[in-house]
């Protein structure tokens, strides 16, 4: 995939989420945030499955980069809204991640246990399982929670996200020959899969239980696919979106403490929505920034 391109659809992703959990009356973004987690983790899974592949000694050290610069940034934060907020109970619990401080970092906590059983399944599994990647890619999707919803241990539809995980497993695998259909028949297949996004998307407006959940599984997938694909075929640079996607995990993290805070406020008119959303996306961007360059101290590289 273009690295540029990724870049760019990451900071579209993370300003998406946050205008997903803005808190105002008709939020129209209020439905985006589920979508734009989708895709974050599809590219979790191509991403490890062509490094995995493709780059020597890519385990080496794995978990410990994955502590500096996933699990400590989410602790930092963890404790910055615990002191905003004057958390008095669990406090403990709340800053390693036992109970979420805040309910919309769900994503991290799956993130990490991803990257745990990733981990461990190569680490001491890797000769009976190198080799069969798809079936790796499963077990790791399984894991890490698909299998408590399969077994109804757990009805908790966000353990079902990663299954964007496992398609961009499948993307890596079949990175060539997806390449080479996407140069030839780039505009016929993203046609295609646009017309599925779209009927999924209608499929919400019957209003049965079951539709519904199959819809809020599988759209996910259908737009990590469309980003994908365009990913591989399209080199696209913008200075903005590139830094926005620089610094997406950052933007993730402190975008709950600055929306959380601001969430009780009243809004009597169209002004003070507009004041708020302004006053919550810059105030993530610079939180972000701040935190971007703590990290930076520790590790050069984007993991998520």
């Amino acid at each position: 995939m273009n690295k540029s391109t990724t870049t760019a659809v990451r900071g579209i992703l993370a300003i998406g989420i946050i205008l997903c959990h803005v808190n105002y009356y008709n939020n129209i973004f209020s439905k985006v945030g589920f979508l734009c987690v989708g895709v974050f983790f599809f590219f979790s899974g191509y991403n490890l499955c062509y490094s995995l592949y493709n780059r020597d000694n890519y385990i080496q050290g794995f978990l410990i980069k994955r502590i500096k610069r996933v699990y400590i940034p989410f602790v930092i934060i963890n404790i910055v809204y615990i002191l905003v907020m004057q958390e008095k109970q669990n406090i403990l619990r709340k800053i390693i991640g036992i109970d979420l401080a805040v309910g919309i970092l769900w994503y991290v906590e799956r993130v990490l246990l991803i990257y745990l059983v990733f981990y461990i399944l190569t680490r001491y599994l890797r000769k009976q399982l190198f080799n069969r990647k798809l079936l790796l890619g499963i077990l790791v999707w399984l894991l890490s929670g698909g299998l408590f919803i399969l077994l109804s241990i757990s009805y908790d539809m966000n353990l079902v996200f990663p299954l964007s995980f496992i398609v961009g497993w499948v993307f890596a695998i079949k990175n060539d020959s997806i390449k080479s259909d996407v140069q030839s028949k780039f505009m016929s297949i993203i046609a295609i899969y646009v017309c599925f996004y779209i009927v999924l998307w209608g499929l919400g407006y019957i209003g049965t239980f079951a539709i519904i959940q199959v819809r809020y599984l599988f759209m996910p997938v259908m737009l990590s696919m469309i980003c994908g694909l365009v990913s591989m075929k399209i080199d696209f640079e913008n200075k903005i979106l590139t830094f926005l996607g620089s610094i997406s995990y950052e933007m993730y993290l402190v975008h709950s403490v600055v929306v959380t805070y601001y969430n009780n406020i009243g809004f009597k008119n169209i002004f003070m929505i507009i004041e708020y959303v302004i006053i919550t996306i810059s105030g993530s961007l610079c939180m972000s920034v701040i935190v971007n360059l703590i990290i930076k101290k520790r590790s050069n590289k984007r993991v998520i």
